[in-house]
């Protein structure tokens, strides 16, 4: 179980409560967090960060190795989920300046696709 912390950290915890590993921190380098939102796994196994702080999503692999760091085209205010699709695509849902849409969705390249509802 991958759990975020107030101090911009990820947990790793086993099955058993346990803690295995910690991913990432605070910071501006790679792995690193601003503000951690959201974790969901990716169809890779690995796992996804929505970094709100960054307006970013933050990929680390199975492992917990950081990836690649993709940089959104605009800010998600107040965002309240995130899903990942099968194919790797993303959606957020909450506002952005540009648009009365609340959800987003943007491939894994941080291009967004579509806006709706």
């Amino acid at each position: 179980m991958w759990v975020s912390d107030s101090q911009g950290s990820l947990m790793v915890y086993s099955e058993t409560g346990s803690i295995e590993r910690e991913i990432g921190r605070k910071g501006e380098g790679p792995g690193e967090f601003d503000a951690p939102r959201f974790i969901r796994a990716t169809p890779e196994g690995g796992v996804v960060v929505f970094d709100l702080g960054r307006r970013s999503l933050e990929y680390f692999d199975t492992a917990g190795n950081f990836e690649r760091r993709v940089l959104l085209p605009s800010t998600v205010l107040n965002p309240k989920g995130m899903v990942v699709f099968p194919n790797g695509d993303v959606v957020i849902s909450g506002g952005v300046p540009t648009d009365e849409a609340s959800l987003h969705q943007y491939t894994s390249d941080g291009r967004e696709v579509r806006a709706w509802w």
